[in-house]
């Protein structure tokens, strides 16, 4: 399992058939023929990753949009997207190295 940070760029994986239900987005894995369901928050998180980008901009982008504070954004989103990455929802596209 590879761990990400603020830094790895992201992007969706393109092995997933989406169709949005009210405020949720349902997904199906060609590969797997699994589904999954992403509520309001996730599903725009899913949406903003349709070009590659970093949980921090990721969290620069929603901390300015929600009154959440930036701490809280980062852990959410981090946690968030760790779990895609670890079902294959979302592919490491590069990791930044400093």
């Amino acid at each position: 399992m590879t761990t990400i940070s603020l830094d790895t760029h992201l992007k969706r994986s393109e092995q997933f058939i989406t169709a949005s239900v009210d405020d949720a987005l349902v997904m199906m894995s060609l590969d797997r023929g699994a589904y999954y369901g992403l509520d309001d928050i996730g599903s725009q998180i899913w949406e903003r990753l349709e070009e590659p980008a970093t949980p921090a901009v990721l969290c620069d982008e929603f901390a300015a949009r929600f009154e959440v504070e930036r701490a809280q954004c980062e852990a959410d989103v981090l946690a968030f997207l760790q779990e895609l990455v670890d079902e294959g929802m979302v592919e490491i596209e590069r990791e930044d190295v400093s």
